[in-house]
């Protein structure tokens, strides 16, 4: 019945995908129709699962590393991509990512004042704005989903789940090598495993990474909420040069 289920989901999205030319509506054709066992190139799941969260719009989600647990938030933007909050566990420190500008507040120990990277930063700024466009939330999980093939390890009419392996230092260490040469700065090999389960519709439920410096759990809900992620005012910010 699932395999029923899967054929047509998959006829339907690559009909959809057909009509409208959307390489995410493809992706998502691919990735409904795979069998249990198949190896998938990890950009097209990345691909999939990125259509599947555009088409909801906004949702929330929570990192849990150990005892610390952060609280995040996004919305679909007009450039492709979603704009981004992540607030750490005692709320002092927050970081938003609007399009192509980042913004930290707490940096430096002010828990009022925002710092800023946004295009036209120098090396600092260039450095934060790389990272975080790789590691922010559902970002993270993107970059890591492009870099190694996904085995579908099970599927049915509730959801898939996926698992890769990969070395998670390559992401931190092409954000730092551009800013701060490769010499220095560069972060260890960190081979991590990784399960991502995805609903009925595509969407993550949660995204696991598991390596020597523990196990990383994000979780997404709330999806379709209403999520506000607006620049902080003029006044309270210092930009990163």
């Amino acid at each position: 019945m699932a395999l029923i289920v899967g054929a047509a989901l998959a006829i339907a999205l690559a009909i959809v995908s057909w009509k409208a030319g959307d390489p995410g509506a493809s992706a998502r054709a691919a990735l409904a129709g795979a069998s249990a066992g198949e190896v998938m190139d990890g950009a097209v799941v990345g691909d999939a699962v990125r259509a599947s969260m555009r088409a909801a719009r906004s949702g929330t989600y929570t990192v849990t590393l150990d005892s610390i647990t952060n609280r995040g938030s996004f919305v679909a933007n007009d450039a492709g991509g979603f704009d981004q909050e992540l607030r750490m566990g005692d709320d002092e420190g927050v970081t938003m990512r609007i399009r192509d500008t980042v913004y930290i507040r707490g940096m430096g120990g002010d828990k009022e004042r925002w710092a800023k990277a946004g295009p036209g930063s120098g090396a600092a700024g260039s450095f934060y704005r790389s990272l975080m466009a790789k590691a922010l939330g559902p970002e993270l999980m993107f970059s890591v989903l492009e870099r190694s093939p996904a085995t579908v390890e099970s599927l049915s009419s509730a959801g898939t789940t996926l698992r890769s392996r990969l070395d998670y230092a390559d992401i931190l260490n092409d954000t730092l090598a551009p800013n701060q040469g490769a010499s220095t700065g560069v972060v260890a090999p960190q081979p991590t495993d990784v399960t991502l389960v995805l609903d009925a519709r595509g969407r993550p439920m949660t995204f696991t990474m598991v390596n020597a410096t523990g196990t990383t759990v994000t979780t997404y809900s709330g999806w379709g909420s209403d999520v506000r992620i607006e620049a902080p005012p003029a006044d309270l910010i210092d930009p990163i040069r």
